[in-house]
């Protein structure tokens, strides 16, 4: 912000709510008309009264006086979720023999929702240039009575820090310094806080209300005159170089780290005896300036310039919108003309990869049975020896489709002693079971070399990782109308080994048809002492798809 020509005489930002979830941009026009209207009325000039000329300016229009000596003017943005708005309140001042003076008001709203929004109030003024003359007094620091007008709105709730404030200092007793220290201790008050502590005689050197009067929202000021409710408040302080006493005044910066030692040091001290001796106006004129005239750097506002360059923008992003749709046509156009010519060309290739699925389809089958074989023979070797090894592999080389489904699971169990193993029910099961033998063979490698690592790692998705990595596929139980049977769930209740077990848990086959030679169903479950899959059933148990069937 740079105003060569202008002298800052107030500032001050703060939050603003409609209770009501009403237009709260609305109730604050409403304000800066109360107070330009009482404005006119004190100094003999007049302006539109009527809501239509208001409701323009908050559209962004302009109001004058019929003298054109004071002059409002107004940017409007409406943004995604909320609006942007700033006004300009202009007012030339004139006094016989000494220069012009023209004072400034700007009012910047930048709404987070309907009913809620941050206002920047920021007074201004600035002499003629280059007036050979005496110039009018300089003006006495008080708070812009538009701030009273928005504390006077009923439509309007200011707050700092999430509290509302007013213009009047805060007087506390014993009772309220444990809330009074719980707000000065608070590490995201954005608002400064100053304490005026009494002497001993009860009497505070700076004046709360005069102070008050000067700093408006920029400060809350605390005060008590009874000497006890100072000592309460100190003692609240855990470090003495943060207490305030005998007369002292202090000033407790935003965002405020008491738990670190020295944080006492950012917090500005002015002690009974210089204020006594430099006096309360010049302290008072210190504060007035620090903090309601510096502009500092996290005191943003929102200017007109700041809304007419929103404004720019957006008019440039719709039309670089709307030149990128116009483009997006076109393309689209020349892309539906090539898909349209490559949509030819895929059905030719499809029917060429249909043909190419199906025969990798076969190979992968195919070079799933041989590892198998291939599998299950190393282990045989590296885990026997001697005539025990050439037998298995032997056996392991011999065409599956030769064995009987026993056979089998009685090769995996010798070849996998410390992974796979029936339960005497799962041997019975085993008898009468018809399943096609290279399938019931990948099922048994699919659990002793996929399934059986997840168990014994504790792999957190066994599901996903055995389904991506067999052809057939994991459940770990049945569907919740099964449970809910309870002659169903005694049908899964087997022993092993003294044990109980429950052989929920089951692999399965893409097959769906039980009377196909390729359907597949192994119920089992892990068994945590000997560490091993126990399979106890290799028929399909009866659940509520096969009661209906």
């Amino acid at each position: 912000m740079i105003d060569l020509d202008r002298t800052m005489f107030f500032k001050a930002r703060f939050e603003i709510e409609a209770p009501q979830g009403e237009d709260v941009l609305w109730s604050l026009v409403l304000s800066v008309r109360d107070w330009s209207l009482r404005k006119a009325r004190r100094d003999g000039y007049s302006l539109p009264q009527e809501m239509r000329f208001w409701s323009k300016l908050k559209s962004g229009e302009m109001l004058e006086s019929p003298d054109g000596s004071v002059r409002l003017y107004a940017a409007l943005h409406h943004g995604e979720f909320a609006q942007t708005w700033a006004c300009q309140h202009v007012e030339d001042q004139r006094a016989p023999g000494c220069a012009p003076r023209r004072w400034i008001t700007e009012v910047g709203f930048e709404g987070h929702s309907v009913d809620r929004g941050t206002v920047s109030i920021i007074t201004m003024f600035s002499d003629m240039p280059g007036y050979i003359g005496p110039l009018q007094p300089a003006p006495k620091p008080n708070v812009p009575k538009l701030i009273a007008s928005m504390l006077e709105n009923d439509r309007l709730v200011c707050t700092i820090d999430g509290c509302e404030f007013g213009l009047a200092p805060v007087e506390f007793s014993c009772s309220d310094a444990p809330g009074i220290h719980e707000r000065l201790a608070n590490p995201y008050r954005e608002a400064p806080a100053i304490v005026i502590s009494p002497t001993r005689a009860g009497e505070c050197l700076i004046d709360p209300e005069a102070l008050a009067s000067q700093l408006g929202p920029n400060a809350t000021v605390y005060y008590t005159v009874d000497c006890s409710a100072m000592d309460v408040l100190n003692a609240e302080f855990e470090d003495e170089s943060l207490r305030c006493y005998g007369g002292a005044v202090r000033v407790y910066a935003p965002h405020p780290h008491f738990g670190i030692v020295g944080d006492g040091f950012n917090h500005r001290f002015f002690s009974a005896a210089d204020i006594r001796e430099q006096g309360a106006e010049h302290y008072m004129a210190i504060l007035r300036r620090a903090l309601a005239e510096d502009v500092l750097a996290r005191d943003t506002s929102v200017r007109i310039e700041d809304v007419n360059r929103l404004n720019r923008n957006a008019g440039k992003e719709l039309a670089f919108k709307r030149r990128a749709e116009q483009i997006q046509d076109m393309a689209l156009d020349q892309v539906k003309e090539m898909l349209d010519e490559a949509e030819g060309l895929a059905r030719l290739a499809e029917d060429e990869c249909d043909a190419m699925r199906e025969e990798l389809r076969q190979s992968r089958q195919t070079n799933h049975d041989l590892e198998a074989r291939i599998a299950w023979l190393e282990h045989a070797l590296g885990s026997q020896g001697g005539n025990a090894a050439e037998d298995g592999a032997a056996t392991a080389m011999a065409d599956t489709s030769e064995l009987t489904i026993p056979a089998i699971a009685r090769l995996f169990v010798s070849a996998f002693p410390d992974r796979i193993d029936f339960s005497e029910r799962g041997w019975a099961s085993l008898e009468d079971c018809r399943y096609e033998p290279r399938a019931f063979w990948s099922a048994l490698h699919s659990m002793c070399t996929v399934l059986y690592p997840l168990y014994r790692d504790g792999a957190a998705d066994k599901i996903g990782e055995f389904n991506s990595r067999s052809r057939f596929k994991f459940a770990r139980g049945e569907g919740p109308q099964t449970r809910a049977n309870s002659k169903f769930m005694r049908e899964r209740k087997d022993e092993y080994q003294g044990r109980r077990l429950f052989i929920e848990p089951h692999i399965c086959s893409s097959v769906g048809d039980p009377n196909s030679p390729q359907f597949i169903r192994i119920y089992f479950n892990w068994d945590e002492e000997t560490e091993r899959l126990v399979i106890g059933d290799t028929k399909h148990l009866t659940n509520c798809t096969t009661r209906k069937l």
